[in-house]
């Protein structure tokens, strides 16, 4: 299996985007009925905490934004959630039903403990400006300074930015800010029409997988 010990940073940060995408709709569904209604006995402080933590959590962990310690609170979140709704049932989570809340919990216990790792938005932050600190304490001749760069990035293995790195860091964030707004926007409608059908939140809620995807792609690209 050397083939997958080669390929360790790519499924890592595979697993992050996706576990972060799951778990995002369980914020959808408390917060917006989408793409299922919750059952009608579900406490409100379940709907309107856990709800916004699992949604906003999970497009964090998502596009790796504050990925510690975002993860970090997501576990314990779903700590709590295996303890109050499952783990006084029955010992094992196979017979009491915490299976999935068992799960998340460690997995972002792992992702914490990991860090965002590749295609995040924290990688890229974090290499731009680890690199635009050295150079501004870099003295003497330019050229012996790019050398000192280049040899921190090697150690580091922070991959060197090209001229384009700060307008695809930029687009990142953007799109996440643009993610949040069409999140807000679609709570919104929702609370005015009712219906979490109406094709208005579909077009806004595209619009944000659109704004996602995009920053995403750019982040690849860089």
């Amino acid at each position: 299996m050397e083939f997958m010990k080669a390929r360790e940073a790519e499924t890592y940060a595979s697993m992050r985007i996706f576990t972060g995408f799951l778990f995002l709709w369980h914020g959808m569904q408390k917060l917006f009925n989408f793409p299922q209604p919750m059952p009608p006995d579900v406490p409100a402080f379940i709907i309107w905490v856990a709800g916004p933590l699992e949604l906003f959590g999970g497009i964090l962990v998502m596009i790796g934004l504050f990925t510690r310690p975002t993860a970090f609170v997501m576990s314990g979140l779903m700590a709590f959630a295996y303890w109050m709704a499952h783990g006084m049932k029955a010992l094992l989570p196979s017979v009491n039903g915490g299976e999935l809340a068992a799960l998340y919990c460690f997995v972002f216990l792992f992702i914490s403990a990991r860090g965002s790792g590749i295609w995040s938005l924290d990688e890229s932050t974090f290499s731009l400006s680890s690199l635009k600190g050295l150079a501004t304490t870099q003295q003497g001749d330019p050229g012996s300074s790019r050398t000192a760069i280049g040899q921190y990035a090697d150690k580091q293995n922070i991959p060197m930015p090209s001229a384009s790195s700060s307008k695809v860091e930029e687009g990142g964030f953007n799109s996440f800010l643009g993610v949040a707004a069409a999140a807000a926007a679609i709570f919104f409608l929702r609370s005015k029409v009712g219906d979490s059908t109406d094709p208005g939140i579909w077009l806004i809620a595209g619009a944000g997988a659109l704004f996602l995807g995009w920053g995403l792609f750019n982040i690849n690209k860089r």
